[in-house]
C-alpha cells in the first residue's frame, strides 16, 4: 500500500459464512467481493488471507471469479502440513518465502512461486493461529491457542526454536 497511489490503498477481510471483501482504506467503502468455492463447487469461507509484499497475490484483485490454482500442503508421501491452514504470512524481504500455520500444531515454510515445501516446524503445544516474519525476514514468530508461548525460529537455521516468549 502506498498513500500516494489510491488504487493500492486497500485491505481485505474474511469471516465465517461470508466471502472475502476488499475494502478501500481511505473511504471505508467496499471495492469488491471474492467468493471462494470448495471442491464440490459450493461457496465457502476463507480461514486466512494475506497479500504478498508486492500486493500481487493471494488472488488477482483485478479479476474476481472462479479461476484459481490449488496447492496441497501435503506431499505424495504424506510429508508436509495437515489440518486447517489458519494463518499465512509472506516474508517482507521479497525472498519468495511464505509461512503457514495449521491447527495441527505445525508451521510450514513454502516457496511462494510454486508452493514447494521447504520446512515443517514443530514445537507449539496448540493449534497455530498466527505466523509473522521479522522485518528483515530472518526470524519467524509463531503463536498458538492453548499455548502460553510465542516461538521464535531463525529462518537461516530452522531445526530448533531460538527463543520462547511468554509465561511458563
Amino acid at each position: 500500500m502506498t498513500a500516494s497511489d489510491p488504487v493500492s490503498c486497500v485491505f481485505a477481510s474474511t469471516t465465517r459464512d461470508h466471502p472475502i471483501h476488499l475494502w478501500d482504506a481511505s473511504s471505508g467503502l467496499l471495492r469488491c467481493t471474492y467468493r471462494a468455492y470448495d471442491a464440490v463447487d459450493e461457496i465457502t469461507a476463507a480461514f486466512s488471507i494475506a497479500f504478498n509484499p508486492a500486493g500481487t497475490k493471494i488472488f488477482d484483485i483485478h479479476r474476481p471469479g472462479r479461476e484459481f490454482e490449488q496447492y496441497s500442503t501435503l506431499q505424495g508421501n504424506k510429508e508436509g502440513q495437515a489440518g486447517i491452514i489458519s494463518t499465512i504470512a509472506f516474508c517482507p524481504t521479497h525472498s519468495g518465502m511464505l509461512a503457514t500455520g495449521s491447527y495441527n500444531q505445525t508451521a510450514a515454510i513454502f516457496r511462494e512461486d510454486n508452493m514447494e515445501l521447504l520446512y515443517v516446524l514443530h514445537g507449539q503445544e496448540g493449534g497455530i493461529t498466527h505466523v509473522q516474519f521479522s522485518k528483515d525476514g530472518n526470524y519467524l514468530y509463531t503463536g498458538a491457542r492453548k499455548d502460553p508461548y510465542i516461538l521464535c525460529w531463525d529462518m537461516r537455521k530452522t531445526v530448533e526454536v531460538v527463543y520462547k516468549y511468554g509465561q511458563g
